[in-house]
């Protein structure tokens, strides 16, 4: 039968008295919290201890209150093995984890006293029970109060960065217990602040983390933002060399989407004028993530648009492409060409005649479309000229880009095709003006397949 909520919190407030009177009692472990910089006010206030390295003294510690091996196992301060049951946590530093008000204890975060041992785990929790469930909160909660009167909450990765900031005077501040930023943690946020700032790792694990949380279900919700981590740092390490220092770190907080903006575009950024396939790759990258992500149309199209001015692309052609937003209704005879529309244009015009009925196909967007149609209506007339005038240089990539936009328009090209095959055998006099028309057109789009 599970224990009581309440016999585990009772259990594990004898632990934390154990392992403080345990750290007042082991000076190399109480050099390590004061190396940290933290004062014997924050290691008092936060109630840290130490687990010594025996195999049993918790358990001796916990008898001598009544209770017994099975308590403690259930409580998740010590496991039964072969060779009997031992304490969980063994020559460790101890952070009590406890809830908002401070009167329960849902269990422990701990810390290796010495790297040596690769084996040992650097940090180790509880195990999860039905107190402890570390993706529902935080180690700090008790500093929860204090982000709602700031209507704002940084949210570190470590529980020496939470004791770091808080000891530097920053006490809006908690931490994630060894797992990602989940929808249960913005549910508990969301009566408390709008207001998050991710201040995670720069290295790859805590950029993957920061992106995983900043695209959870809720989180446009909030105004979220990136705090980024410079020099390889922690944030007690930045505090404690310069206290100063966190008011200039903040200053650079980067939004959610500006910083979902520049990791997406990190990869494509440097090569977009060099590849068609970067271009395209970029393009579906950053478009499929504003398409799971957006809630408002509108700022939907503003985030597309961002991609649609770097990559020269017709305003409004992605939100209509990806989103299925309403096409825009441009007036045609305003419209410019950008260089990206150049490039197609000189493609269609080194070869019009064999290029012209494949234009429709392309789907190139709203406003392009709208480009597409004044180019049909010119003909032969203006774009030999248009290509005369470009530069010789671009035409290979140009080409590029033509052949890459047929190769997307493949499956709709030959649909049309498989349409005009069947209209051609409906008739079999071969001068019926429709099978005519039919069977020119079919090689008309079967040439411009094959690179005409």
């Amino acid at each position: 039968m599970p224990l009581n909520p309440e016999i585990i919190a009772t259990i594990n407030e004898i632990a934390t008295t154990f392992y403080e009177r345990e750290l007042r009692r082991h000076p190399k472990a109480l050099a390590l919290f004061r190396a940290r910089g933290l004062s014997d006010e924050t290691i008092a206030h936060w109630r840290l201890g130490y687990a010594p390295a025996g195999g049993g003294d918790l358990l001796k510690f916990l008898a001598s209150s009544g209770w017994g091996e099975s308590a403690a196992i259930e409580a998740g301060v010590a496991y039964g093995g072969d060779r009997g049951t031992i304490d969980f946590f063994r020559d460790r530093l101890m952070f009590p984890i406890g809830d908002a008000d401070g009167k329960r204890i849902f269990g422990f975060g701990s810390r290796r006293m010495s790297d040596e041992d690769p084996s040992n785990p650097k940090y180790l929790n509880t195990t999860e029970t039905i107190l402890f469930k570390k993706h529902e909160i935080f180690y700090g909660m008790s500093n929860l109060p204090e982000a709602q009167s700031a209507n704002q909450i940084y949210l570190v990765e470590g529980n020496f960065d939470m004791l770091g900031l808080w000891h530097a005077g920053v006490r809006n501040v908690a931490a994630l217990c060894g797992t990602a930023l989940t929808t249960e943690h913005l549910a508990l946020l969301s009566p408390i602040t709008e207001h998050i700032d991710l201040v995670l790792d720069a290295d790859a694990a805590g950029q993957k983390g920061t992106l995983r949380s900043l695209q959870l279900e809720g989180a446009s919700a909030f105004d979220m933002g990136v705090v980024e981590l410079v020099g390889g740092k922690d944030p007690d390490e930045i505090v404690r060399e310069d206290p100063g220092a966190w008011t200039k770190l903040t200053a650079g907080r980067v939004s959610r989407w500006e910083y979902l903006w520049k990791v997406t575009s990190l990869p494509f950024s440097k090569e977009y004028q060099a590849s068609v396939d970067s271009r395209v790759a970029w393009k579906d990258a950053w478009c499929d993530l504003v398409r799971r992500q957006h809630s408002n149309p509108e700022e939907a199209r503003k985030l597309l648009g961002r991609l649609e001015h770097r990559l020269h692309l017709p305003g409004g052609m992605l939100a209509t492409e990806y989103l299925g937003l309403p096409e825009l209704s441009p007036n045609v005879e305003e419209v410019s060409l950008s260089p990206h529309d150049d490039l197609i244009l000189i493609a269609l015009a080194a070869n019009w005649a064999s290029r012209q009925l494949v234009a429709p196909y392309l789907e190139l967007g709203a406003i392009t479309a709208a480009i597409r149609e004044r180019w049909l209506r010119e003909g032969h007339a203006n774009l030999p000229a248009r290509l005369r005038e470009s530069q010789e240089a671009l035409a290979p990539e140009a080409e590029e880009l033509w052949r890459h936009s047929v190769r997307r328009a493949a499956p709709r090209i030959a649909a049309r095709v498989r349409e005009l095959t069947a209209q051609a055998s409906n008739s079999a006099n071969p001068a019926d003006p429709a099978r005519v028309a039919a069977l020119a057109e079919m090689r008309a789009l079967r040439a411009s397949m094959s690179g005409g």
